[in-house]
């Protein structure tokens, strides 16, 4: 898949599925226990970089948590070495 591609997905896409999902009222209270978080980044590595702070934040807020990254295979570097 070519990079052009990928970046057209990521921004056009992935910014679609975004505001469909602002439809959806929110919680008043967040779940006490979550199980499993799943980080969709795609493309820019500077971004892959910058979720670093929110993984930790992620990972301090809910322990018990298994927090995994879907990622581009170009990004998987930043996240390494920082799995459950």
């Amino acid at each position: 898949m070519n990079i052009s591609l990928m970046r057209q997905i990521d921004k056009w896409i992935f910014g679609f599925l975004v505001l469909l999902l602002k439809i959806f009222p929110k919680r008043s209270n967040p779940p006490k226990e979550i199980k499993k978080i799943l980080i969709i980044k795609l493309w820019a590595v500077g971004d892959a970089v910058l979720s670093l702070p929110m993984i930790y934040g992620l990972k301090k807020n809910y322990p018990k948590a298994k927090i995994e990254v879907f990622c581009h295979k170009n990004n998987a570097f930043v996240y390494e070495g920082h799995a459950n």
